[in-house]
């Protein structure tokens, strides 16, 4: 089966390849080469594949839209097929910042934090995580320390604190993330 896709759907799909199986919207707007591109400009493209049945929706969030490919062999293909390597790490190196800089929900902080380290694995074509720069483990520490600071437990947003044991004060502002 041939699959015959005009130059700019390509680029995406490659794109999304890079990022996994499943990816969200913002996620692939942000390590694109078409980032430039307008939402809108990107949703077109993407109804196009969902057409194709390259892709699907798999959740229609409020603030964005989670996609996976239908036939995950062909993610893989794609992203074997992408001949410049230099290319490939740029890719993975935004893929991997996306992760650092966004926060992840409750219910997958681990596996978001497993991509982040896959992305710069391969972003620095090392073969393990114990090889990846100082830099880049200082950035996996730090996605660890957000996490743990989102968690679902409460966190206190705003005020004071006192020493333990002393009572928090009224003005101390607290939500649930």
């Amino acid at each position: 089966m041939r699959i015959f896709l005009i130059r700019k759907h390509l680029i995406l799909i490659k794109s999304a390849s890079i990022i996994g199986e499943v990816f969200t919207l913002k996620h692939l707007k942000y390590i694109s080469p078409l980032r430039t591109e307008s939402t809108e400009e990107h949703l077109a493209r993407i109804e196009k594949l969902e057409a194709m049945e390259h892709l699907e929706v798999m959740d229609d969030g409020l603030s964005d839209v989670t996609y996976r490919f239908v036939i995950p062999f062909m993610r893989e293909a794609l992203f074997q097929r992408m001949l410049f390597r230099d290319h490939k790490k740029s890719l993975h190196n935004l893929a991997a910042d996306y992760i650092q800089s966004n926060s992840t929900p409750a219910f997958s902080i681990d596996r978001e934090l497993r991509k982040m380290v896959k992305h710069m694995v391969r972003s620095e074509g090392v073969q393990k995580e114990s090889m990846i720069t100082p830099q880049s483990k200082k950035l996996v520490v730090i996605k660890k320390v957000k996490n743990l600071l989102f968690t679902e437990a409460q966190i206190i947003k705003m005020g004071k604190l006192k020493k333990q044991g002393e009572k928090i004060s009224k003005n101390v502002e607290t939500y649930n993330h």
